[in-house]
């Protein structure tokens, strides 16, 4: 491997060359490109999120390899919205998480590359597999009430949203008294903790409980 090649792994020069290459993919199903690897896409009431994790590892013997992880999102700017209102700021998306976890092996997926000209195959690879499972996570999550009837069935296999989020799609799709009785169902929620996040999921119902600014809705692992 070149020194040139080397550096580039290292920069932001392999993360474009990934984005090039998935990009002929994903343009054609509606995603657009936001930076060097991430792309979002638009829908009636929800946005889908594709972005690449990367870490660089120096193995024995100072070769470098770049790990890549591909991750795929679905946010929802409302749930967002209140979730933001009862945590605070945050970056963690609805649902989501490394892509590996929605396929039948349930674990992490990294792509190891050690020369930029690894790249067109490794995203090509990555494509093959977002095509076949992280197609399955957008379509099961287009509304609310899909993404909690997937959570409550266990058909998305990654963790479920965090509980604000959880709580949110409750109030959203089935009201008051449905997110009321998420919370007390949770063992860990302290009663303090119940009450506060209960009094802002009221709130919001009345338009009182807007964040100061909306929240960003892409994160890495």
């Amino acid at each position: 491997m070149s020194d040139s090649a080397a550096t580039s792994i290292t920069d932001n020069t392999v993360l474009v060359m990934l984005g090039d290459h998935l990009q002929s993919h994903l343009s054609p199903i509606g995603f657009q490109r936001h930076g060097p690897a991430t792309f979002k896409r638009q829908r009636t009431s929800s946005e889908n999120a594709v972005l690449l994790h990367r870490r660089i590892e120096t193995l024995p013997g100072g070769v470098r390899v770049c790990w890549i992880t591909p991750i795929v999102q679905t946010n929802f700017e409302e749930v967002k919205r209140i979730a933001w209102a009862i945590r605070g700021p945050s970056k963690l998306p609805c649902v989501g998480g490394a892509l590996g976890r929605f396929t039948p092996k349930r674990s992490l997926m990294e792509w190891p590359i050690t020369d930029r000209n690894e790249a067109r195959g490794v995203a090509e690879d990555i494509w093959q597999v977002i095509n076949r499972w992280g197609t399955v996570v957008w379509d099961k999550t287009q509304t609310v009430e899909q993404t909690l009837n997937a959570i409550e069935e266990g058909s998305l296999p990654d963790q479920p949203p965090y509980w604000e989020e959880q709580a949110a799609m409750y109030l959203i799709a089935r009201g008051l008294d449905s997110a009321s009785n998420f919370l007390k169902r949770l063992p860990k929620l302290a009663p303090e903790q119940k009450t506060r996040a209960e009094d802002i999921l009221r709130r919001s119902l009345e338009g009182s409980a807007t964040p100061q600014k909306r929240p960003s809705t892409i994160i890495g692992i």
